[in-house]
């Protein structure tokens, strides 16, 4: 069985969240996705709800037998977008899908900053890369929306979940998490969804400066 946390902290700059998150779980298969709006495009919580309806709306078309097409599916949000009527409706995601039938192998994606951890008891170890003009930076090269992005842009990838839990997360996150990655770590590692909930929100409410959005998914 397959339990998952998710929520959103809005930062404390901001007047409106520009993250969203996507849990969809199907008898088959598992689908998360996590979303930051680029707050320096003109329409980015367009963008994050443009790819959310199309997920929710159409990602039954690229399941097939005992495997889940990812790679096609961001691409075609990723037309979405551009021929949406939202100017510059620029958004990053990390995305993963866990096939029920093989609970050890999960596909993962992402595009920009947000991005993929595998968790252990003692550690958080993330296997996206960023798409930034240099590892550290908030210049983005990357992102959905953006018209020279192409299919082989979309980079996906298995991973063995080897008994670890999966983070995916927003910038705003991990930055704070790196910060206090022992607290944090310990937090993700708690059975109770409640209270893996409770103890994030405690901490970051009202210190993160930027949004802060992830989903944790662990297997009871």
């Amino acid at each position: 069985m397959v339990s998952y946390a998710t929520d959103s902290v809005m930062g404390t700059t901001h007047v409106e969240n520009q993250d969203g998150f996507l849990v969809v779980d199907e008898p088959d298969y598992i689908l998360l996705f996590i979303f930051d709006g680029v707050s320096r495009s003109l329409n980015p919580k367009k963008g994050v709800d443009t790819a959310i309806d199309y997920i929710s709306k159409n990602h039954r078309a690229f399941v097939s037998k005992d495997s889940f097409d990812l790679k096609a599916l961001m691409y075609e949000v990723q037309q979405c977008i551009l021929h949406s009527n939202w100017e510059d409706a620029l958004t990053t995601y990390c995305a993963a899908c866990i096939l029920k039938k093989d609970t050890n192998t999960i596909i993962v994606s992402n595009l920009g900053d947000s991005r993929v951890y595998l968790l252990g008891s003692k550690d958080a170890l993330p296997v996206t890369n960023d798409d930034t003009l240099y590892p550290g930076s908030n210049i983005l090269t990357k992102c959905l929306g953006i018209e020279r992005i192409d299919r082989d842009d979309f980079r996906v990838q298995k991973i063995q979940r080897e008994k670890k839990r999966i983070l995916l997360c927003t910038d705003g996150f991990y930055s704070f998490m790196e910060e206090e990655r022992t607290y944090f770590i310990n937090v993700l590692n708690l059975h109770e969804i409640s209270e893996i909930k409770n103890l994030i929100k405690e901490k970051l409410e009202g210190k993160n400066i930027d949004d802060a959005t992830y989903i944790i998914a662990f297997y009871k």
